[in-house]
């Protein structure tokens, strides 16, 4: 099996926005009265919006907060994560180099995330990837956000590809339902944390570097990715 066509989750895939996401959430816990929660649980619960961030972080330090404060405290938050997006973002090892060389073989590339399509556009310059992408997909736009699969499936629509010619490149469980939910094969990877938390979620492949991505594309210059082991 040959994939042409590869979409990109962005934060814990492609970059680590873990820092900037800190830093914010810090801040807006401190204007709130809160203790902060620190890096390591950021990483945990983060994943699906700033919104849903926050009211967590919020609930592990007291009682809920109402909607207009929560809403107040999102604003405040965006602001100094964006602020801070460009300066601490972390890349991935390899990832723009590997996606290159896909797009050099005829490949198709784009990202799909549930971060907003702006910052996430910005920060994908930043990173030297605007020459390498068809398509940015955020969460902002008219579309069910991960894991529901409208968000990949627009992304075949407008490549024109079947699903078999698709996959779908994450690191979380998000990102896996997803792929099963649009019916997609998935490969998952862990560049930012520990791999083996990710080997009992079911993907199709298990990468230990972007590089590994390469012969899924017809090339043949580095070893097959980790498959997921029969059951």
């Amino acid at each position: 099996m040959r994939f042409r066509y590869f979409a990109f989750d962005l934060d814990g895939t492609l970059v680590d926005t873990t820092p900037a996401l800190t830093v914010g959430l810090d801040e807006t816990l401190d204007q709130l009265g809160r203790r902060r929660v620190g890096a390591d649980t950021v990483a945990r619960i983060s994943g699906h919006g700033l919104r849903a961030l926050l009211r967590s972080a919020v609930l592990m330090s007291g009682s809920p907060i109402g909607d207009l404060e929560l809403s107040e405290a999102v604003r405040a938050f965006r602001a100094a994560y964006e602020r801070e997006l460009i300066e601490r973002a972390v890349p991935a090892t390899g990832a723009r180099e590997t996606i290159a060389k896909l797009v050099e073989s005829g490949a198709k590339a784009a990202v799909l995330t549930n971060k907003p399509t702006r910052s996430s556009v910005d920060l994908l310059a930043h990173l030297g990837y605007a020459d390498l992408l068809d398509y940015v997909v955020g969460g902002d736009l008219d579309l069910p956000r991960k894991p529901d699969p409208a968000g990949l499936l627009t992304l075949l629509e407008h490549w024109e590809a079947r699903r078999d010619d698709a996959l779908l490149v994450g690191s979380s469980r998000v990102d896996m339902q997803t792929a099963r939910n649009a019916d997609v094969h998935i490969a998952l990877c862990s560049p930012f944390g520990d791999l083996h938390r990710i080997f009992g979620l079911g993907a199709d492949f298990v990468l230990d570097g972007f590089e590994q991505l390469v012969p899924l594309a017809g090339l043949v210059e580095t070893p097959a990715p980790i498959r997921r082991p029969s059951i």
